[in-house]
């Protein structure tokens, strides 16, 4: 069940430092059942990882097993890019489509090749340079292009958990 949110107006100093006493303690208590969770999933995973190791290592020869099979036995891939067995199917999935260079060939040049044959097909991203209007707001009128620069205050507390016990 949710709960609403409880707006809080009106707070007083004394209530201010019971807030930020209590906000220190709930941190303190959080890394300390954290600590604990993280100890008990460390001491889980160590009971089940060499188990896991094993089976992960068995999967993947079983694996290449099938692959290699699939290699050696083209014909039964002629007319279907999978077959079907008692315990299961493996075959074959057709990749996305991707560019690759021609041997002797590296992307420079056949960059420069596009540029010259086909030059419709080349990229020109066009974006603001953000960092450089605000190092410059000094010189430039931001209004004109249409931009404000604007700092908000984010609000932090940092509890002194090297005083409060828990």
């Amino acid at each position: 069940m949710r709960q609403k949110k409880k707006i809080i107006t009106s707070v007083t100093q004394l209530e201010a430092e019971q807030a930020l006493a209590e906000f220190s303690q709930t941190i303190a208590r959080l890394q300390t059942l954290e600590g604990k969770m993280n100890s008990e999933l460390t001491s889980i995973r160590s009971k089940y990882e060499s188990q896991i190791q094993s089976l992960q290592a068995q999967k993947e020869e079983a694996f290449e097993k099938l692959h290699v099979f699939a290699l050696e036995h083209p014909e039964l891939f002629e007319n279907k890019r999978s077959i079907e067995w008692t315990m299961g199917r493996f075959g074959f999935r057709m990749g996305t489509p991707k560019l690759k260079t021609r041997t002797g060939y590296k992307w420079p040049a056949v960059l420069e090749l596009v540029e010259q044959k086909a030059p419709e097909y080349i990229r020109i991203k066009k974006e603001i340079d953000k960092e450089a209007l605000i190092a410059n707001r000094e010189h430039l009128n931001l209004k004109e292009l249409g931009v404000e620069v604007s700092q908000e205050d984010t609000f932090y507390v940092e509890p002194a958990l090297d005083v409060v016990s828990m």
